[in-house]
């Protein structure tokens, strides 16, 4: 991995963009406000990918950073049934044109292929890194699985899991083994899909988050993380949501 990949991200917030086509609702306006005030306030990385809303996401986003791309760090993610050489770049072609840039930061595969041999695809996101049209090349989701089938692991540049104060399996052997091979980790859901802020409990019904593992089970793990952050917050003065995102940049 590139030596400027760790100084670009180090302790950085990225925003991602889910939430420009949300769980159950959501407004392009207020995304694009969102995307706007972030940048105006420092933030200066942001991610999304072709799959929130078939592309709107990224459409959305090209539109927001107009003006800045330059001066921002943008990746995003390809859907796994496009891992085919032929498959990847048309993808890539589409996310760009949507982004309204020539070229991506980072470039994930979103989740592993059920039939394409990683290796052949991370063979073709060298290529695409080669050309110019990629600056870093990611995986996001991958398993030790993954890891363990692919033989071009010093190829990746960085891999975009979750983890959180909830979300910690990553600690046990993706950590450790990103460590070794000097492979950028990039954490997504640091409040546990609203859970850490408990408001889960206030959606609706339909919300497919309120089938958060964590709201059925390791109860009194989740209780106890809760009452110790109230306490540090009320302690503090610092927010929860600061909080939460200070734990995993420790």
């Amino acid at each position: 991995m590139s030596d400027s990949l760790n100084t670009v991200l180090s302790k950085k917030i990225i925003l991602g963009s889910w939430n420009a086509c949300s769980w159950t609702h959501s407004s392009d306006e207020q995304f694009l406000s969102l995307c706007r005030e972030a940048y105006t306030n420092g933030i200066s990385c942001f991610d999304t990918a072709e799959g929130y809303g078939n592309g709107h996401a990224e459409m959305l986003l090209g539109r927001a950073l107009k003006q800045n791309r330059h001066h921002c760090l943008v990746s995003s993610k390809f859907q796994h049934t496009h891992s085919s050489e032929q498959s990847l770049r048309n993808a890539l072609g589409k996310t760009l044109k949507r982004l309204n840039t020539d070229y991506l930061d980072i470039y994930y595969q979103h989740w592993p292929p059920k039939h394409i041999p990683l290796d052949e695809t991370i063979g073709v996101l060298q290529e695409l890194k080669n050309e110019g049209l990629i600056r870093w090349i990611g995986v996001s989701n991958w398993t030790k699985k993954e890891f363990d089938e692919c033989s071009l692991i010093d190829a990746l540049d960085c891999i975009q899991t979750p983890y959180n104060l909830l979300w910690r399996c990553g600690e046990t052997w993706l950590f450790p083994f990103c460590k070794k091979h000097n492979i950028h980790i990039s954490c997504y859901a640091p409040f546990c899909q609203g859970f850490l802020l408990k408001r889960i409990e206030t959606l609706a019904t339909a919300d497919p988050r309120h089938k958060n593992r964590f709201l059925k089970q390791d109860v009194a793990l989740r209780e106890s993380v809760f009452g110790s952050l109230e306490t540090l917050s009320k302690l503090s003065g610092v927010s929860k949501v600061e909080l939460c995102l200070r734990w995993i940049h420790h």
